[in-house]
């Protein structure tokens, strides 16, 4: 039995050394690709922290924080041109109210009109042509505020109403 317990102990030992060897080669085949990965990673952070044109991390981000502070100040500088635009344009003409009309029997087609044109605050100017066989007249009156200072006439108001309305309408009597 001597020789038999001899046997497999020399078998043990020679799975062992076999194993240990294995474990071995196992260990140092991890820690080749272990280094191919590191030295990966250790190009790509060398890149990374050396920005594009070789300057380093604390750069690129200097740089673009100045990059987004000249952004905010151009905004800045657009949103007060957009409020000067804005408050320009409530000045101006949006609203009109256009009605034809015939101011005479005897003259047909509708030939008078009045047009109002008014701004945001209702405030503008009110056009009357009136058309005659004989002659024909043009009229202004001013508006403010919805209200003229002068006495309008039933045509007048009616345009005077449609722009207010904020329409363009182009009405028969």
């Amino acid at each position: 039995m001597n020789e038999f317990t001899k046997m497999i102990s020399d078998n043990i030992v020679i799975i062992l050394i076999g194993v240990i060897v294995l474990i071995i080669i196992l260990f140092g085949i991890y820690a080749f690709l272990l280094s191919k990965k590191l030295k990966l990673l250790n190009q790509k952070y060398g890149k990374f922290m050396s920005g594009a044109q070789g300057e380093g991390l604390e750069a690129v981000l200097l740089s673009c924080l100045n990059k987004i502070e000249g952004e905010e100040m151009v905004n800045k500088e657009q949103n007060k041109r957009i409020k000067d635009i804005y408050n320009r344009l409530m000045y101006c003409t949006q609203k009109t109210g256009f009605l034809r009309y015939n101011a005479f029997n005897n003259v047909g087609s509708d030939q008078s009109y009045s047009i109002a044109f008014l701004d945001q605050t209702d405030t503008g100017v009110i056009l009357s042509g009136i058309y005659g066989r004989e002659h024909s007249t043009t009229y202004s009156k001013s508006v403010e505020k919805g209200q003229s200072k002068y006495p309008l006439s039933d045509e007048e108001e009616k345009a005077l109403a449609l722009a207010k309305e904020e329409h363009i309408k182009h009405v028969g009597k």
